[in-house]
């Protein structure tokens, strides 16, 4: 006896299943079926819902992040960053650059061309642009001294002594250029006498020290790292002194502001050789460290 469903009629056609149809018509009635009057499966109604939901939607998202963008942008100072010195990654401890740069760390050797009068196997741009730089006049500086000095100073080039530049950037000597990195708000501590000197500071710096009329410096040694090195870099001059005078502090992103340069003459390196040259920046306020190359440059020059 065949079951039936006293509740359904099996003609209704309600309960009957659709119709078949090929890919072809099926895609035809999803992009507009006339029977519903739906567009990509859904009424104009529908659509006109999900629209101004999602209009809403990210109306409300973005004026949620103008705010915190604009609570975000209350905190910072363009004039001065808002971590300074030792609340700051950077620390209170300005790097030691040189120009030129060696391109691969410590173990690059950089080749001075005596026929070129430049330096060779490098970026000779990046010192290009550095001898440039420093070249140029503005009307912002000022020519300083300790007992009178309004920042951003004057760097004098012709100060360079055997170091400064013919034709723009040859050199007749010679030469590397030395600065601190730029540090905002920092300003440097001096060693007071001779007592206060550091044991690892090179004697010929001592002595310098000694002997300065100024003391208020941070100052700069360059030597051979070791003693064979020593032995045949020859002697080395600095230009317009050893130290870096303290009256071009602090940095305060003062328009125009350039860090004062000491420019190192090897006098009379031995030729063709590889020589391991180390230079520091000596200051109370100044960290050292030869593995992580603070306040140490660590290089290898070559005279041609």
């Amino acid at each position: 006896m065949e079951k039936t469903n006293k509740f359904v009629d099996p003609n209704d056609r309600l309960y009957s299943p659709p119709p078949q149809k090929t890919r072809l018509q099926a895609f035809k009635t999803f992009l507009y079926n006339p029977e519903k009057g739906s567009f990509l499966g859904r009424t104009c109604s529908s659509w006109a819902q999900i629209l101004t939901f999602y209009v809403i939607f990210y109306a409300c998202l973005a004026g949620f992040f103008a705010v915190c963008m604009w609570g975000m942008l209350q905190t910072i100072d363009d004039n001065e960053p808002k971590f300074q010195l030792d609340s700051s990654l950077i620390g209170s401890s300005p790097g030691l650059a040189s120009r030129p740069i060696p391109e691969a760390g410590r173990e690059a050797v950089l080749s001075f061309s005596s026929n070129h009068q430049t330096w060779t196997g490098w970026d000779t741009m990046l010192l290009d642009e550095f001898l440039h730089e420093y070249q140029k006049e503005q009307e912002e500086h000022h020519p300083c001294d300790y007992a009178q000095h309004t920042i951003p100073c004057t760097v004098n080039v012709s100060n360079w002594g055997n170091c400064t530049p013919t034709n723009g950037t040859k050199l007749n000597s010679f030469c590397m250029f030395f600065k601190l990195n730029k540090l905002y708000g920092w300003t440097a501590q001096y060693y007071k006498d001779e007592n206060s000197l550091p044991s690892a500071m090179p004697q010929q710096l001592k002595d310098a020290f000694k002997n300065a009329d100024e003391r208020r410096k941070v100052w700069l040694s360059c030597e051979g790292q070791r003693d064979d090195d020593k032995g045949i870099l020859g002697p080395v001059h600095y230009y317009p002194d050893q130290g870096f005078p303290g009256y071009y502090y602090p940095f305060k992103r003062q328009k125009g502001f350039r860090s004062p340069v000491i420019a190192v003459e090897f006098e009379n390196p031995k030729l063709d050789t590889e020589i391991n040259v180390e230079c520091r920046a000596w200051a109370p306020n100044i960290n050292q460290d030869r593995k992580e190359q603070l306040g140490v440059l660590n290089f290898k020059l070559k005279f041609n």
